[in-house]
């Protein structure tokens, strides 16, 4: 096969990977089942014959993490408490990654193929935005932008698609931005890449580019815009020590990783002496104040990770788990919890966090160590502007999921491995032979299984977190429909296995808690309060624990005792006001009126 007939399958593989990948997301977001046959494209990749791929090891500890993470989404189909919902979202994973793999397999000199996949993907991403966003409904923070926005919708084609939501897609376009800035400068000609100036076969990314910032600047993505900022910082940072390495005669990383310690230090002192250090200097940023609702997400979303640590609870069951655990409302509040790495440890558990984790800062450990170690070698600029831009890209994926999740929790989900994938391109081909060692992986599980079952304290939170998982299973299958029927069967089996762990560790707080919320919806107030009590010592500042045993303390009559508690429920007074009616309704005068005297004395505090 000729180089170019090369060249074109595996920048067909690319797409190819691509298409099944777009048709899982999109089965996943009008929640239609399409299943497994998109396989079927990802499989014919192979009949394409051997891609250019540089020399590489039958199996490197990249795709052994991959392996691990698919194991991950396994367990996380099986945690779910909707299942089909689970299933979408697999298919959607599996796509982010066979595209992880496929662009490692492009050779070396297809970086225009993938720049310009990139660009398209940042295209159709901007134009989403620009075309169906309504800045009417759903203004943008700054008025300014917003002024803008609304004169561009006068003036654009109406269109009936589903629209991204601003805070997606500036997340995601900070991510494939530093692509598009590399791909503007590289030029080809004889059938070789360079750096250069502008030229024809620059045009359509310098269109793509100017598309995209458009795109971000409507966002109004304050979040996307900081962590962009920091991480073109950072390539700032290295630029000036490669100039005063210049102008000093000295080692750049050196003066590079002295820059990034003082940068680092001036942050903590400035968040530190600022009034309401972080989330006061969030809130006196352009825009709508946000920062203590998400630092509450946050906060909370934590006490639920807790209960699921080994297995997670399951794909996409941020808004059931939340809302029944948390808040204890039978409707749905919040779709994921704006932090990335909150939802992947809810969804995947410790161990496919670790996986994903591992993926991205070990790719960026590699190119990193690969642009130190080339730096002042003869090994061309065009290189370093690949590495740089993945780089820049994956600071922005760790700065921005702090803040926000565009890569997990949404539209971004196929592109979830991109960054890393493209770093591990950008290094040379010596630096990805990294192989596993089976047997330190299996010695290392055995290990942690072995310290679990040993541990009273983790061998309860074990035995709490699958029956958790069952319990959730049971109560929110068919969730937020009201009108749903509730295994009991599978009710007993979880309240069963919470009292072993119960028995095994009494103050775990999970089992308790749970405990405590069994009993409390069959009317056992009093049978409910010992659990209640031993989950509030083991951690008071829990959401669903709080607002349980007070209510609990109200329909025992202990008011008192219930005010500091529901004090800290905002929606505590409306919902006395509806119990006060409905308890009317059930003929528990006394409950009713408990309800209407903790309304009063809630509203005097």
């Amino acid at each position: 096969m000729s180089s170019s007939g090369r060249l074109s399958s595996s920048s067909l593989s690319l797409y190819l990977v691509a298409l099944a990948g777009f048709i899982w997301y999109a089965a996943a977001i009008t929640s239609t089942s399409v299943g497994g046959w998109p396989l079927l494209l990802v499989g014919g990749t192979l009949l394409l014959g051997r891609l250019e791929a540089r020399p590489r090891s039958p199996f490197t500890l990249w795709h052994g993490l991959l392996l691990f993470f698919g194991l991950s989404v396994l367990v996380g189909v099986w945690a779910a408490y909707d299942v089909a919902a689970a299933w979408g979202k697999f298919w959607v994973l599996l796509g982010a990654i066979f595209l992880f793999v496929v662009i490692g397999c492009q050779p070396q000199k297809q970086g225009r193929v993938l720049s310009g996949f990139i660009s398209l993907a940042a295209a159709l991403i901007s134009l989403n935005l620009l075309l169906t966003h309504d800045w009417q409904t759903h203004p943008a923070d700054i008025d300014l932008l917003n002024r803008m926005a609304r004169i561009w919708m006068d003036v654009r084609p109406q269109l009936s698609l589903p629209s991204i939501h601003p805070n997606f897609a500036g997340g995601l376009l900070i991510m494939l931005l530093p692509f598009q800035g590399a791909a503007v400068w590289v030029r080809t000609g004889d059938g070789s890449e360079k750096l250069g100036a502008f030229n024809n076969s620059s045009l359509p990314f310098w269109l793509a580019l100017g598309l995209s910032l458009v795109a971000l600047l409507l966002s109004s993505s304050r979040g996307a815009w900081l962590s962009l900022a920091a991480a073109v910082g950072v390539y700032l940072l290295w630029w000036l020590a490669g100039w005063l390495g210049e102008k000093w005669a000295r080692p750049r990383p050196p003066l590079f990783l002295a820059g990034i310690g003082l940068s680092s230090v001036a942050g903590l002192i400035l968040i530190t002496l600022f009034p309401g250090g972080l989330i006061g200097l969030v809130n006196r940023l352009p825009g709508l104040a946000s920062g203590e609702s998400r630092w509450e997400i946050y906060q909370n979303t934590i006490r639920l990770i807790g209960d699921y640590p080994f297995t997670g609870g399951g794909l996409y069951s941020f808004p059931g788990l939340y809302s029944q655990y948390i808040l204890n409302i039978p409707y749905f509040l919040f779709d994921y919890s704006h932090n990335l790495y909150l939802d992947l440890l809810l969804e995947h558990g410790l161990f496919g966090f670790l996986v994903v984790m591992g993926v991205i800062l070990g790719s960026l450990g590699k190119v990193v160590w690969g642009e130190f170690r080339e730096t002042g070698e003869n090994v061309g600029e065009l290189s370093s502007c690949y590495r740089w831009a993945a780089i820049v890209s994956l600071l922005t994926v760790l700065a921005h999921g702090f803040i926000d999740n565009a890569l997990h929790g949404g539209p971004g989900t196929p592109l979830l491995f991109l960054p890393a994938a493209m770093a591990l391109w950008a290094t040379s081909p010596g630096n990805q032979q990294s192989k596993i060692r089976w047997w330190g992986v299996v010695a290392v599980l055995l290990l942690i299984l072995a310290v679990v079952w040993g541990v009273r304290p983790l061998r309860a939170t074990w035995q709490a977190n699958i029956a958790s998982i069952h319990l959730s299973k049971a109560e929110l299958a068919g969730w937020p429909s009201l009108d749903r029927t509730i295994d009991r069967v599978a009710v007993q089996w979880a309240r069963e296995q919470l009292a072993l762990a119960r028995q095994t560790h009494p103050a775990n707080r999970a089992a308790n808690y749970r405990l405590g919320l069994l009993a409390a919806g069959e009317g056992e107030y009093a049978a409910a309060l010992p659990y209640l009590e031993t989950a509030y010592q083991a951690d008071p500042g829990h959401r669903g624990v709080i607002k349980t045993l007070g209510y609990s303390y109200v329909w025992l009559g202990r008011l008192d005792e219930a005010a500091p508690l529901l004090a800290q429920i905002p929606e505590a007074p409306a919902e006395l006001e509806t119990y006060s009616w409905w308890w009317g309704t059930q003929d528990r005068p006394d409950l009713a009126e408990y309800a209407a005297a903790m309304g009063v004395i809630l509203v005097q505090r």
